[in-house]
């Protein structure tokens, strides 16, 4: 863990995914001052390339997929939003668990074990933040992780 710019690392695994992932139409809203946070720049980009991958994979027919940092009071907050056909709203309690996968159509297939979002869960709250997931069943859904920001050298603390 130490002092990084939140901002210039987003933009950097963005361009990163943009190019793994061509077809992934990826909108960016960061903002131009830096957005300073103590982490682990490795595991930042995991948590954020899992949500990107799964929101490519799962919202692909989405107009575009949003990533937006902005700071929220003390916090950094960073949100990865599609308007893919969401989540409904019994499974969305289960889906930060591990081993969960949630039931999908036919034209879905089975992949991976279940521990990306466990994985990327646990990752937000190694580094004092949170997460939360908010979607509509056919309008898309919105991923918010928060981390705190880091002032003067200080840590100011998430709250559950």
């Amino acid at each position: 863990m130490r002092p990084l710019d939140l901002r210039e690392l987003v933009a950097n695994i963005v361009a990163a995914v943009a190019l793994s992932l061509p077809n992934l139409p990826l909108v960016t809203e960061l903002g131009e001052d830096p957005v300073l946070v103590l982490g682990d720049a490795v595991r930042l980009e995991q948590i954020l390339t899992n949500l990107l991958n799964n929101a490519g994979r799962y919202a692909a027919s989405s107009p575009h997929i949003t990533i937006r940092l902005q700071r929220v009071e003390e916090l950094a907050e960073l949100q990865v939003v599609d308007m893919g056909p969401g989540i409904a709203p019994e499974l969305l309690p289960h889906i930060f668990q591990r081993f969960y996968q949630a039931p999908r159509g036919k034209e879905f297939k089975r992949q991976g074990l279940g521990l990306g979002l466990w994985i990327v869960r646990e990752l937000v709250l190694a580094h004092q933040g949170n997460i939360e997931v908010h979607s509509v069943v056919g309008q898309g859904t919105s991923f918010q992780l928060h981390f705190p920001l880091l002032r003067g050298g200080e840590i100011v603390q998430c709250e559950d």
